[in-house]
């Protein structure tokens, strides 16, 4: 705006003034969808990332290094869970402009933990399957 402001000393002061309104008009126009996608962006970069997580601890489970493995799939995901919202948060205030139409992050935030906690029933679910597993063959040897 302020390049614009510059080099607008060349116009007609009334020819200025609606340029700039144009301008605002448009930037005003664009803004939310933008911003929008940018949250959307981040919610499913924290899903990805909390996904990739959960499939790390499946693999290192499934690997010949699962006996020998000892976390707290509890500690695990619920730390994994709050790095990523934090991540979320933080990137999307970066993202945030106060007064700004649809730049609010919060709604995009509460409809990301119900996703993180649908990947952390059915990952917890699969964490038992593995657990049972490994007893069973621990009790048969």
């Amino acid at each position: 705006m302020e390049g614009f402001e510059e080099s607008g000393g060349r116009y007609h002061n009334g020819v200025f003034e609606r340029k700039i309104e144009d301008l605002q008009g448009n930037l005003e126009g664009r803004l939310p969808g933008l911003v929008f996608s940018q949250f959307s962006a981040l919610a499913k970069s924290a899903v990805q990332v909390f996904t990739e997580i959960t499939g790390i601890l499946k693999s290192a489970n499934a690997s010949a290094l699962s006996a020998s493995l000892n976390y707290y799939f509890a500690a695990v995901v619920n730390h994994t869970r709050s790095t990523v919202i934090d991540r979320f948060i933080a990137e999307a205030s970066e993202s945030h402009s106060p007064g700004a139409e649809g730049s609010d992050y919060e709604n995009k935030l509460t409809s990301l933990q119900p996703a993180l906690d649908e990947i952390a029933a059915r990952s917890r679910g699969e964490e038992m399957k593995r657990l049972v597993a490994r007893l069973e063959k621990a009790i048969r040897f």
